[in-house]
């Protein structure tokens, strides 16, 4: 009976541990604000300053999921993602840093174009999503010169939650 006692004690003890465990890691996102788990869509307008072409993102949508992150942007009715699969996060209560940098798949590094995303987000409450967005292109085999050989854009705005089922 003592070997049964123990075998039963700690398959209940274990349960118990792994259930506490994957219903922390649930709730590791949560803030007294809301969480950043979820679908947003919204506008961001341009931000002007020397050195910015401009920038207006219409409809864009973030879908995030604890570590994971999509952005799509509008495409003849229809939202399309941007970067499939490039996009990473890192993140901590009510902030997050969503990034990508990609570069020309077909030209050797420092010799094609090199493109980085950036939206920087915070939740204003549970429904609102405060976002920047920067983004900067050099395209290292045109001459400087060129207007669209080097260039930034600044947006900013609030995404609104459509949904927190993800």
């Amino acid at each position: 009976m003592g070997s049964d006692f123990t075998i039963r004690r700690t398959l209940v003890f274990g349960a118990a541990a792994t259930l506490a465990t994957a219903s922390a890691g649930a709730q590791e996102y949560v803030t007294a604000v809301g969480m950043l788990d979820g679908t947003w869509e919204g506008d961001l307008g341009p931000v002007d300053g020397a050195g910015l072409s401009p920038a207006r993102l219409r409809g864009v949508r973030l879908v995030i999921s604890g570590q994971t992150v999509a952005v799509f942007v509008p495409d003849n009715g229809s939202a399309i993602e941007v970067k499939p699969g490039a996009f990473s996060i890192q993140r901590d209560g009510t902030n997050a840093v969503i990034t990508s940098i990609e570069v020309d798949p077909g030209r050797p590094r420092n010799e094609g174009w090199v493109e980085t995303w950036c939206f920087v987000i915070t939740l204003r409450d549970a429904d609102t999503l405060i976002t920047n967005f920067v983004r900067v292109v050099n395209n290292n085999d045109m001459p400087p010169d060129e207007p669209s050989a080097r260039f930034s854009q600044i947006a900013a705005g609030e995404l609104r939650r459509v949904a927190d089922d993800v």
